[in-house]
């Protein structure tokens, strides 16, 4: 009787072994599914990112046609291009490449311009239905050959460009362009708001 207790005891602690076992092996299960299943969705958000960032390079690619085209005839000897490199981190990182060539008082300030007009021609591309104009300030330190270029350009685009800037800086560009695309002109009688 002893020896049927020491057996059923055995049993029993078998039983109890077995029962950990098939726990431990539905949860490798459950684990190895999961798993799957995750790694199908990396796989997916891989291919979505990839995806993406072939659309942001062509689109980069897009905008650069109008801006190395535009920084050409104004800096003449260089253009400059928007450019994206994925770092370590997958994180995007954006540069102008030639900006270090723009040197000069108003340089830097043409080459903002001339992104921002750049960016509603390519905008006009997409026929996305936003504003296409451009507002610029503190263009008094831009030299009166790139300012006048950069204005010609956007008069040939028919893109609006809303600027602030001093009377003296437009009495350098020639009077008949100044008055054929002056729409507006604050002074002492003409008030903006009538303020």
């Amino acid at each position: 009787m002893t020896g049927l207790i020491l057996v059923e005891k055995e049993i029993q602690s078998l039983s109890e072994e077995r029962g950990r076992l098939a726990y431990v092996f539905d949860e490798a299960k459950f684990l190895n599914r999961e798993n799957r299943r995750l790694d199908i969705l990396l796989q997916k958000t891989k291919d979505r990112v990839e995806l993406l960032t072939c659309g942001l390079k062509n689109n980069i690619d897009d905008f650069n046609f109008y801006f190395s085209k535009l920084t050409r005839k104004l800096f003449k000897t260089h253009s400059n291009f928007l450019n994206v490199d994925i770092d370590a981190k997958n994180d995007l990182r954006f540069s102008v490449v030639n900006s270090d060539k723009n040197t000069g008082d108003g340089t830097p300030r043409a080459e903002a311009m001339a992104f921002d007009i750049s960016f509603v021609e390519y905008l006009r591309t997409l026929n996305v239905k936003l504003p296409e104009f451009t507002l610029q300030d503190y263009l008094e330190s831009i030299d009166e050959d790139k300012l006048s270029t950069l204005f010609n350009h956007s008069s040939k685009k028919d893109i609006q460009v809303i600027i602030s800037i001093l009377n003296d800086k437009l009495k350098l560009l020639p009077e008949k362009f100044v008055l054929e695309n002056t729409i507006l002109e604050l002074s002492p009688t003409n008030k903006f708001f009538k303020l």
